[in-house]
Formats: C-alpha cells, structure tokens, sequence
C-alpha cells in the first residue's frame, strides 16, 4: 500500500521534508540525511545553495523541470537524473517524471515536481526503520525500485501484446477496440525507450564510480542494475517489432480483402454491361425499334437478359476470376 505524499509538516519550512536513513548494523541513530524537496517552491534554490552548500551548476540542474536523464560527477559526490514513472489515475506509463538525486558522504538530496512511486516506497520502508542506510545505498534501492516497476509495467505491454494478432485487428465486429489497444500499446513503448534509452549511460557511469562512500557492493548492484535495464530495452524494442510485423500483416489483409471486393464489382459490372447496351438501344425513343408494338416484347428482352448476364457470372466463377 502506497504512503500518502510528503506533509509540509515533516520539517516545517514547507520545501524540506528531512528523513533520516535506516541506522547501520550495531548503532541506534543514522549518519545519513535524506532531504526531499519540491521545486516549485522558490525557497528551495537559496536553500540548496546557502545551506547545503551545493554547487550553483548542480543546484540549478537539480531544479531544472524539463530534464534527461543524465549524471554529473562532482568533487564530493555525484547527481543523477532519471526519469521513473508516477502511476494512478490519469497517468499512463510513459508519463515519467524526472528524478534528481544528489548523494554525498552525509546527505541525500532529492528534488521532485510530483513524487515517484520508488520514492514514496522507499519513504515508507524508512518510516519503518528499515531500508538503506548509506547514500549509495539509497540510490541503488531507488534504481532496482524503478526498474522493478519497469519490469512489471514490460510484462503488462507482453500480456496486451499476445492476445493482438492480425485476424483481430481486421475483424469486423472487434476490430476497433483491438486497433485502439495496439496503438496505446505503441505509444507506451515509444515513450518507455525515449526516457529509458539514456539510463544506460547513467548506470554504466555509476558501475564505474570511485568515491569512498561507494563501496564495491553498490558498484555492483549498479551493474545489475543496467543488466536488468539492458533487457527490458531489448523487451521493449522486440515487442515494437512484434507490433510493426502485427500491422503489416493486418495491412495485408485488408489490401487483399479491399482488391478482392474491388475484382467483384468490376466484374459484375462487366457482366451487365452487355445487357445495360442492349436496353439502352431498346430504350431510344425514336421509330423503327424492334418488337415495339409486340405484347411480349418487355418480358423477352428482360429474360434473354437475366439469362445472359447469369451464364456469364456462373462461367466467370467457373474460371474462379474473382475468388484469386
């Protein structure tokens, strides 16, 4: 279950809400910090660089709303930009948001314009005293977070993905809802490998991190991190192959099916062609036309008719002229 958003009254001053890590193995109290804030308050930008002393070029890409993912490595710790996903109701799966995390000996720092679901896990893990309790490790409990929930987001698109086959998109009666599940289908791969295709970088950088509050179990971790990453981008591109090879065929389909009817008409019009010639000439009004004055002279011409254009059908379908 999903702890409810940051209170304003974790800290007091409305744009820090401080948390602190899970105490480490033998001691009560933590060494770790974890200051969350929002970047829609003015106060937080003085507040990163006058009293965390941050770097006016790391505060400002903190604080950045439209952001990539990216990490910048600076003389006592390191940034990292991602974007993770924030679901409920009216966001859908590639609505990411970006996620700045700063990490250092002492602190971690998070900005948000809305929270993640891996940040509200974690808050709820750290309520409970348990969790992380170095920075490194938070960073890493953040991105396995993210991708888990990446991973189940790639088994869902699968799931949608199998039950969509060509038949179903051209039928007549399922056709519609089908063709609409595939392009949200579409759509969520689209903006799934436009914010994850960057991560790669991020966590290739972070396997290779030297600084001391890293130890070689996060480097680690990290570089699960970017195997798990690695394929569910494979995922994902294989299941936009299954898609394009899905529609194609149904493109196929419905040329067939549109040529075929097409054939019909032109040869059924053809088929009637003769006999529209014939009573057009029947039908002038002028002098000197055949049977006119005959009694029978209407049911004649209207059988020889029906009888001509219906042994020219039946030798057409002998021929199997339109079933091809």
């Amino acid at each position: 279950m999903k702890v409810p958003a940051f209170d304003e009254r974790d800290l007091g001053l409305g744009h820090v809400h401080r948390i602190d890590l899970a105490p480490s193995a033998g001691r009560t109290e933590s060494d770790v910090t974890w200051l969350h804030m929002c970047i829609k308050h003015a106060e937080t930008a003085t507040y990163l660089v006058d009293v965390e002393h941050l770097d006016k070029f790391i505060a400002d890409a903190m604080l950045r709303e439209e952001t990539r993912s990216r990490i910048l490595a600076h003389d006592d710790g390191v940034m990292v930009l991602l974007k993770a996903m924030r679901q409920g109701e009216g966001f859908r799966p590639e609505d990411m948001i970006s996620l700045r995390v700063w990490i250092d000996a002492e602190r971690v720092i998070t900005t948000r314009e809305a929270d993640v679901d891996p940040i509200l896990d974690l808050r709820e893990q750290l309520a409970q005293r348990k969790g992380p309790s170095t920075s490194a490790g938070f960073l890493a409990d953040l991105i396995d977070a993210h991708l888990a929930e990446v991973g189940r987001t790639v088994d869902t698109l699968e799931k949608a993905i199998d039950g969509l086959d060509a038949h179903r998109l051209t039928d007549k009666n399922h056709g519609e809802k089908a063709c609409g599940e595939l392009a949200s289908c579409s759509l969520t791969i689209a903006g799934l490998l436009r914010h994850l295709s960057p991560q790669r970088v991020v966590l290739e950088r972070l396997a290779t991190l030297s600084y001391p509050f890293v130890a070689d179990r996060h480097r680690v971790r990290w570089g699960e991190a970017l195997d798990t990453l690695l394929l569910l981008l494979e995922s994902l591109q294989s299941l936009s192959e299954r898609i394009a090879i899905v529609s194609a065929q149904a493109r196929r389909m419905q040329d067939r099916h549109q040529a075929r009817l097409s054939q019909l008409l032109s040869v059924v019009a053809g088929a009637f062609l003769p006999t529209t010639f014939v009573t057009g000439l029947l039908g002038m009004n002028v002098a000197g036309i055949p049977l006119a004055d005959h009694p029978l002279a209407f049911a004649s011409v209207a059988l020889a008719c029906v009888v001509f254009a219906t042994v020219t059908l039946y030798c057409l379908g002998r021929r199997r002229w339109w079933h091809s």
